[in-house]
């Protein structure tokens, strides 16, 4: 019930990436060296230019009732609409390769959900289309896309707090409680605010890009470390008897 969003914010967003819980383009960089741009710096706000699209898919199979109450999808609402097909493909493959370029894609959780689940995805649409130049040149342009899942990289950044916070008052913390969920490190990040939209692709998108963009400049380097080429994900494994389980694994996620 949920898909790896891609968008991306232009040139005029500190650090010039996409949500990013979907494509970036790796600008901004701590490297100091004459010549090169200063360090990003983070930001608690939206880039004002912000690409972004947004898809639904019909998913082939019955929307489990956890996760259509966590995401406001079901069956009856997603009945009308396409299924991910070899348009699909060429339509994401077009919309990479109008953004500046490098493009990371990044998801929250990504390598163990929407990472494999995407690239099963392409490579079936793909399958189905065999012998169509136009899918098979938009399959190449997306895998060479680097992706990068952002929750280790949050994580750490997270754990350093705690470490650093008790090491500087042992005495006065108690035992932390981290979490590691979108939603809690975004209420972390912002003062306990609620992300908005939470459980929706786009909502969760602009979520993860206003906190990534508020940790740029300690969270980038982890991010661009871990990156690899999307094309060396080993994709889902995808049968009709499970796939509602998966909906249901993305709506937890």
């Amino acid at each position: 019930a949920a898909a790896t969003s891609v968008a991306h914010p232009g040139r005029a967003g500190p650090g010039d990436h996409r949500p990013l819980p979907g494509a970036r383009h790796r600008a901004g960089s701590a490297d100091r060296r004459p010549g090169r741009p200063a360090a990003p710096r983070g930001t608690d706000r939206l880039p004002r230019a912000l690409n972004r699209l947004c898809l639904l898919f019909n998913p082939g199979c019955q929307v489990t009732p956890s996760a259509a109450n966590i995401t406001g999808l079901h069956g009856a609402c997603l009945r009308s609409q396409p299924a991910f097909d070899s348009a699909s493909v060429r339509l994401l493959g077009a919309f990479v390769r109008r953004l500046h370029q490098p493009v990371l894609m990044v998801a929250h959780n990504g390598a163990r959900f929407d990472f494999p689940l995407l690239q099963a995805e392409l490579r079936l649409a793909s399958a189905a289309a065999a012998g169509c130049s136009a899918t098979a040149d938009a399959a190449k342009c997306l895998g060479s896309v680097l992706c990068s899942d952002s929750l280790p990289a949050l994580r750490e950044l997270q754990l350093r707090r705690v470490r650093d916070a008790l090491f500087a008052e042992p005495l006065k913390q108690g035992k932390p409680q981290v979490r590691f969920s979108l939603q809690q490190l975004y209420s972390q990040a912002f003062s306990g605010e609620e992300p908005p939209g939470s459980h929706s692709g786009l909502g969760d998108c602009e979520a993860l890009l206003r906190l990534l963009l508020f940790r740029l400049p300690d969270c980038l380097p982890l991010l661009e470390a871990a990156a690899a080429p999307f094309e060396t994900v080993a994709p889902a494994k995808l049968h009709v008897e499970d796939a509602a389980a998966a909906a249901s694994s993305a709506a937890a996620n």
